[in-house]
C-alpha cells in the first residue's frame, strides 16, 4: 500500500447505505485487558503500564460495546468514530444518560481521520470493517495507524479470510442482482433476495452443492435480522483476505504481527495436526505457516493483534509476575469444562494434573494469578508450564479475566447505570437486549424473553413469569410460540416458565 490507490467517490468511501443502522450487539474480545493478556500471553509487552489507556474503535457501530468497555474502565479514555449519524448518536445518548464521561463518539468517514484533532491511542480496534471498505479508506485506515496509534500500542483488526469464504463471492453477486430487481433496500426486498438464493439451492444449483458452506451461510442468514444480512452480504465492496496481504498492508504503519486472538491458533501443536506437523515445520516463513494452518481449518474469519514496532519481548520473570497480577475465573459452569477440548488440529485430551486443580481453583473466582500458579512446581519449568496451561484454558474457552474484588464496587455502580440506560432505551422499542456483567466488565447477549425473565429476577422472586409476560406485552413485544406470536397468555407463559428454568440453569450464574 506504498502508493495511496485513487481517489474514490463519496458512495465509495461510505459504502454501506446510511439510512440502514446496524445492529446492537456486544464483542467480549474487544475489551483492553483481554487484547493486552493476549500481547503478554506471546511475551509482548503490552500498553497502558502507567495504568490508563487511551483506545479507539473504528467503526463503533451503535456503541454498545465500547460503552461497555468505558463503563470497566473508569481511568481510560475511550474514543468511537462511524460514519453513520443515527448510530452516532444512539451511541452518544447511551453513554450520556448512563453518566459515562470517559467515552465520546464521533460521527466522521475514514476518509476524513486526519482532519481530526484525536489524541494518540494505545489501542485501536477494527472489528468487521476491513473487508468491508475500499482500498482507499483501507489505506486512510493504515495512515491513522501510523499517525496515531503509539509505539508499543496494539491494533486488533478482524477479516474474512479468502481460504474459507473465496466462494461466497457468486453467492453475494445473486443476492446484489436480486436486490437490484426489488429496487430500494428494506427488510422486505433483503428478504425477498434471500428467497432467490433459497429456489436455487432447492433446484438442486449446483454451485450451492458444491460450496456446502457457502450453503450453510445461506441458511443462517435466514435466522438472521435482515438489517445484519444487508451489511454483512450486500456491500457493494467485500474482499476476503489471506493472512499476508492484511499483515503488507499493517507494515506500512510500522505494525508487527503479535498472533491471533483465538489463541490457539498460535500454537502448532494446537492448531496443526500431529500428521501435518512436519510439512508444517519445513515452512520458515510465518505468513507461509499462517496460509497453511488456514488451509487446514479451512478458515473463514481472522481476528489479529499487531504492535506498533518491533515487538518489545518481555523477560521469563516480568511476563510471569504480569499474569500472576491478573484475577481469572471460569466462563462456563464447571461442569461444562471436560477435559476433552476442541483445537484447531483436532481434540486434546487435557491431563488431569494440573487441570483438574486449576479449574477447581478458578471455580471459586475471583482467584488472582499467583493463586493458579501455586498449583503448578515452582522454577523456570513450571513458569512455562503455568503459561502454557493459561494459553489452553483460554483456547477451550473455559478462562475468562476477573475484575479485581477492590475494583468490584466501582465497576459494579457504573454498570448498574448501564443497564438501567439500556432497559429504558429496550422499553423504547429498542432491541439491545444485552446485559453488563461488572464480574468480568463485560456483557451477555440475551433473546428477549430470557432478557425479560432478567428484568423479572431483579425485581424480586414473586411470580417471575407474569412480571415477564406483562413487561413484554408492555414493550409492544411478544412471546413467540412455534415462530409465532403466543395465541394467548396461558400459551405464552408456559412458554416462559420453561424459558425460565433455561435462564436460571445456563444464564443466571453467569451475571
Amino acid at each position: 500500500m506504498s502508493d495511496p490507490p485513487p481517489a474514490s467517490s463519496a458512495a465509495d468511501e461510505r459504502n454501506f447505505d446510511a439510512e440502514l443502522e446496524y445492529t446492537y450487539g456486544f464483542f467480549p474480545f474487544l475489551k483492553a485487558d483481554s487484547l493486552m493478556l493476549n500481547a503478554l500471553l506471546a511475551g509482548v509487552r503490552p500498553p497502558g503500564a502507567q495504568g490508563s489507556i487511551t483506545y479507539c474503535e473504528l467503526g463503533c457501530g451503535q456503541g454498545l460495546t465500547l460503552s461497555i468497555l468505558a463503563a470497566g474502565d473508569e481511568s481510560g479514555r475511550y474514543v468511537g468514530i462511524d460514519y453513520n449519524p443515527a448510530q452516532i448518536t444512539n451511541a452518544s445518548a447511551l453513554a450520556r444518560e448512563a453518566g459515562l464521561d470517559n467515552v465520546e463518539f464521533i460521527e466522521e468517514s475514514f476518509a476524513n481521520l486526519q482532519a481530526r484533532d484525536l489524541p494518540d491511542f494505545d489501542i485501536v480496534v477494527l472489528h468487521g470493517i476491513y473487508s468491508w471498505i475500499s482500498p482507499k479508506l483501507r489505506h486512510d485506515i493504515v495512515e491513522f495507524l501510523n499517525r496515531k496509534l503509539k509505539p508499543a500500542g496494539l491494533c486488533f483488526v478482524s477479516y474474512n479470510c479468502a481460504i474459507g469464504r473465496a466462494s461466497d463471492l457468486a453467492f453475494r453477486q445473486l443476492l446484489q442482482a436480486a436486490l437490484r430487481r426489488e429496487g430500494t433496500p428494506s427488510p422486505g426486498a433483503i428478504a425477498k433476495s434471500l428467497a432467490v438464493a433459497d429456489a436455487f439451492a432447492e433446484k438442486g444449483a449446483r454451485y450451492f452443492a458444491q460450496n456446502t458452506a457457502t450453503l450453510d451461510r445461506l441458511k443462517d442468514a435466514r435466522t438472521r435480522d435482515p438489517v445484519y444480512v444487508f451489511h454483512e452480504y450486500f456491500n457493494p465492496v467485500w474482499t476476503p483476505f489471506f493472512f499476508h496481504e492484511v499483515a503488507a498492508e499493517m507494515a506500512e504503519a510500522q505494525l508487527t504481527y503479535v498472533g491471533s486472538t483465538s489463541v490457539a491458533w498460535n500454537y502448532p501443536d494446537l492448531a496443526v495436526p500431529g500428521n501435518l506437523r512436519a510439512i508444517f515445520e519445513s515452512f520458515p516463513a510465518p505468513a507461509d505457516q499462517e496460509l497453511l494452518k488456514g488451509i487446514w481449518a479451512n478458515q473463514p474469519f481472522r481476528r489479529d493483534l499487531y504492535v506498533k514496532g518491533a515487538r518489545s519481548v518481555m523477560s521469563p520473570d516480568e511476563q510471569i509476575a504480569s499474569l500472576q497480577a491478573l484475577h481469572f475465573g471460569l466462563s462456563r459452569p464447571r461442569a461444562d469444562c471436560p477435559l476433552k477440548v476442541n483445537v484447531p488440529a483436532g481434540v486434546a485430551n487435557l491431563p488431569d494434573k494440573p487441570f483438574i486443580p486449576l479449574l477447581d481453583a478458578l471455580e471459586k473466582s475471583p482467584v488472582s494469578g499467583a493463586e493458579l500458579r501455586r498449583h503448578l512446581p515452582p522454577g523456570a519449568v513450571g513458569d512455562q508450564d503455568f503459561v502454557r496451561a493459561l494459553i489452553i484454558l483460554l483456547g477451550a474457552e473455559y478462562l475468562e479475566l476477573r475484575t479485581a474484588p477492590g475494583q468490584l464496587a466501582t465497576v459494579r455502580r457504573r454498570f448498574d447505570r448501564v443497564n438501567a440506560t439500556i432497559a429504558r432505551a429496550t422499553d423504547r422499542s429498542q432491541d439491545i437486549f444485552v446485559v453488563a456483567t461488572p464480574k468480568n466488565r463485560l456483557a451477555i447477549r440475551m433473546n428477549p424473553m430470557s432478557y425479560y425473565l432478567y428484568r423479572a429476577h431483579q425485581t424480586g422472586p414473586d411470580n417471575r413469569v407474569g412480571k415477564a409476560y406483562r413487561l413484554l406485552e408492555e414493550s409492544g413485544r411478544s412471546v413467540q410460540y412455534k415462530g409465532r406470536p403466543a395465541p394467548d397468555r396461558k400459551t405464552a407463559e408456559a412458554v416462559l416458565a420453561e424459558q425460565e428454568s433455561v435462564f436460571v440453569s445456563n444464564t443466571l450464574p453467569r451475571l
